[in-house]
């Protein structure tokens, strides 16, 4: 299975971020989290 966006982002930070911290992070950036991280992202 290949790791989301939102799931890739989480994984960068070495302690718990709120759910919404990403998705706002993500819409910022005007990236959908459900898509798959890839090298381009």
């Amino acid at each position: 299975m290949a790791k989301t966006i939102a799931t890739a982002l989480c994984d960068e930070f070495n302690y718990p971020l709120k759910k919404g911290f990403i998705e706002n992070k993500l819409i910022e950036r005007g990236l959908n989290g459900d898509d798959e991280f890839t090298y381009e992202v």
